[in-house]
């Protein structure tokens, strides 16, 4: 598990530097000159701006001692927790869990509340610097390069920010089948899917990376459905240096990047879990809304939206994080078993941070929220069809169930997995999980790409 030291004050991770070629942002507190300007904003321009709260994680040197002595804990703690549920079953946090399952679990939701405690990234990487890509060859079949930034007429909408403004360029890494050819501007991918992988960790964890632990997921359903013809992945930027809409900006690029080589958006699913899923689709609604607005093409190739969207734990409503605005009337989800760091004023900050200097009711908007319970209806009319998964132990279990009964509501042919009991992401704990939950997901997936 990689992590390094924030230097910010984001509870959850270090920051990426900025990008020598990025424009830098004002400070989320900074006044807006034109607030009525910004696309996406009129109907709360009136609205004061949202200001990002400080982090509530430790600071250095308590930090590195509060997580040399959480990681003592879960060493002392194995072998008991082992013990303990051997002996009296009744004691796992879920029956149904396995001995395997029910031991790891303290130590998997320590490990991670404790790196969100002390302010530590988890497979996070500087967005900004470029691999080696000899070694992404030779160690994960895998190829990097860089797409042009989001540019142009397309930079309208939610993606339009004076604040925020689109990066340069942006990395992609791709696997590819062994006798396809190189990538290159003009390469084509003939009839088959290409997969658009974006991947989780609340904004702030995580990478595009082959060896970041989320490229799992597209690397494994990349191997297990034949017909993606290649796999692709969006190093996006991320929080605390990065707020809406720098992620939806990285990854709208790449998606046009796509396009622009002839492939067509029929043949492109959208991939993503946690808040992968959720940027999924975001990218989903401005593809929608972009071309509503009456652009639709560029030089030679037209905007289409993805043939499907496959979604693995969707965060689907940062607003029930934010309900109270203060830490004192946060409501925590249900499913308290999940490893998910659950204490409000971090919550709360994560949210914060993510919004940026919009108002605080953007985070109702359908773009940050589209499993909140208040989504209109018509919200995802249009909208491809979409496979689903959570668990029934996780915290996103109702944000969740209520995407899926927003999308059926609107006519979108949805394909649901629901595992019971079993915690967030659940392909990311592969290694130690039942084999035949993970199974169930994977077959799932696979099954609903086949339909595309």
């Amino acid at each position: 598990m990689d992590s390094s030291r924030s230097t910010s004050s984001s509870p959850t991770m270090a920051s990426p530097r900025p990008s020598a070629d990025a424009a830098p942002r004002k400070s989320a507190s900074s006044p807006d000159p034109s607030p009525a300007n910004r696309p996406g904003e009129n109907s709360v321009s009136a609205e004061p701006k949202h200001k990002t709260r400080s982090s509530p994680a430790l600071k250095p040197p308590v930090s590195y001692l509060r997580l040399v002595w959480e990681f003592i804990l879960v060493l002392a703690f194995l072998p008991f927790h082992f013990v303990l549920f051997a002996l009296v079953p009744s004691k796992r946090w879920r029956r149904s869990w396995t001995l395997l399952e029910a031991s790891m679990m303290p130590a998997v939701k320590r490990i991670m509340g404790a790196m969100d405690l002390c302010g530590f990234k988890i497979s996070a990487r500087r967005t900004d610097k470029e691999p080696s890509r000899w070694w992404l060859r030779v160690r994960y079949g895998v190829e990097f390069e860089w797409v042009e930034g989001l540019r142009g007429d397309f930079v309208q909408g939610v993606v339009d920010d004076k604040e925020v403004q689109p990066a340069e360029r942006v990395g992609m890494y791709s696997w590819r089948r062994k006798n396809a050819p190189s990538s290159s501007a003009g390469h084509r991918e003939g009839d088959g899917l290409v997969g658009l992988y974006l991947h989780g960790g609340a904004y702030t964890h995580n990478s595009a990376h082959p060896g970041a632990s989320s490229s799992s997921i597209p690397s494994k359903l990349f191997k297990k459905q034949p017909r993606f013809s290649s796999m692709h992945t969006a190093e996006y930027r991320l929080l605390p240096d990065y707020p809406v809409p720098a992620a939806l900006q990285d990854a709208a690029a790449v998606y046009l990047s796509l396009l622009r080589r002839g492939i067509r958006g029929e043949q492109i699913v959208l991939l993503g879990d946690s808040s992968g899923g959720h940027l999924a689709l975001a990218l989903t609604r401005w593809i929608k809304d972009t071309f509503a607005s009456g652009k639709t093409s560029g030089d030679g190739w037209t905007l289409e939206q993805p043939a499907g969207l496959v979604l693995f734990s969707p965060w689907a409503d940062p607003s029930h994080s934010f309900l109270g605005h203060t830490p004192d009337s946060y409501i925590p989800r249900k499913n308290s078993c999940d490893y998910l760091f659950e204490v409000g004023a971090f919550r709360l900050h994560l949210v914060s941070s993510l919004l940026g200097s919009h108002p605080e009711s953007f985070v109702k908007s359908p773009y940050m929220s589209p499993g909140a319970a208040d989504v209109p209806s018509g919200t995802f009319a249009t909208f491809p069809p979409c496979f689903v998964h959570y668990g029934t132990g996780e915290r996103c279990q109702e944000e969740g169930e209520r995407l899926v009964r927003n999308l059926r509501r609107d006519g979108v042919r949805v394909e649901v997995v629901v595992t019971e009991d079993t915690p967030h992401d659940l392909l990311l704990l592969e290694m130690i999980w039942n084999k035949k939950q993970i199974k169930q997901i994977w077959d799932g997936a696979v099954d609903f790409v086949q339909t595309l």
